[in-house]
């Protein structure tokens, strides 16, 4: 809902006073930290060093290439498309319609896609869960193409929308194999790496967005944007394992090769 809320103080009070409230609350969140009682810490053996940690997350992931496989795809489609998009928007919409209600409402609209297709995936099932949600988070396509034509505001928000009932799906069922297919003392360092992957180049492609749009401009560089999610999207099937959102048995490559046959 972060999105939304944010949306809609930037359309309702402004940029500079939605920043204001978002640092208070932020300094405020810090303090309440102080405010923790926690016992006394019990002496306990030599820890493993954060390096090693790492290095034990790294291995586990490279250990099953599905899990691999998807985390470079969602680090590089945040950095090209997310992050770009995230720019983008309330430019595009400011440019195009003198207003901000227009980024306010697509932001409102992908808060309530994103929650609405999360709660039907608790209740989804699927044979294939990887390919389903794989193909759902690519119809997130939708928004550096609606911000390439923006013809209308309805149709930047409904694309929105849309983008938001694609990622829902996504995060239920990942979590969920993740925790399924990781042993469970490699979780926390799968899920650190996991996060540091996903994120990690996000800041890089905002920073770069302004640079490369001034480049080729900005109408190209999102229809480049939506084929290039697309086409991470399909090759990512590709990897053994993702379709099923777990490592395939040595009997289904079996059976595969005998149907080829």
């Amino acid at each position: 809902m972060g999105p939304g809320i944010g949306g809609f103080s930037v359309a309702v009070i402004g940029g500079r006073y939605t920043f204001a409230v978002t640092a208070a609350l932020f300094f405020a969140g810090t303090a309440l930290l102080v405010t923790i009682q926690e016992k006394p810490r019990e002496a306990v053996e030599v820890q493993p060093s954060f390096i090693s940690e790492i290095r034990e997350g790294l291995v586990a992931v490279w250990k099953l290439p599905w899990v691999a496989g998807l985390i470079a795809m969602s680090s590089l489609q945040l950095m090209v498309v997310l992050a770009s998009t995230s720019v983008l928007l309330p430019v595009v919409t400011r440019r195009e319609f003198h207003t901000n209600s227009v980024f306010a409402l697509s932001e409102v609209g992908f808060s309530v896609g994103a929650t609405v297709s999360a709660l039907v995936a608790i209740k989804l099932k699927s044979k294939h869960p990887g390919r389903m949600v794989v193909l759902l988070w690519a119809l997130f396509a939708v928004v550096p193409l609606v911000l390439a034509f923006p013809s209308s505001r309805v149709l930047i928000i409904a694309g929105y929308v849309i983008a938001g009932l694609s990622i829902g799906p996504w995060e239920a069922y990942w979590s969920a194999a993740l925790q399924r297919e990781i042993p469970q003392e490699l979780q926390g360092r799968v899920f650190s790496v996991d996060y540091m992957g996903s994120i990690a180049l996000m800041p890089l492609g905002m920073a770069l967005v302004g640079p490369v749009t001034d480049a080729l401009g900005v109408r190209p560089f999102l229809i480049f944007a939506a084929i290039f999610h697309l086409v991470l999207c399909f090759a990512v099937l590709l990897i053994p394992g993702v379709k099923d959102l777990k490592m395939p048995k040595k009997n289904d490559y079996s059976q595969g090769e005998q149907d080829e046959a």
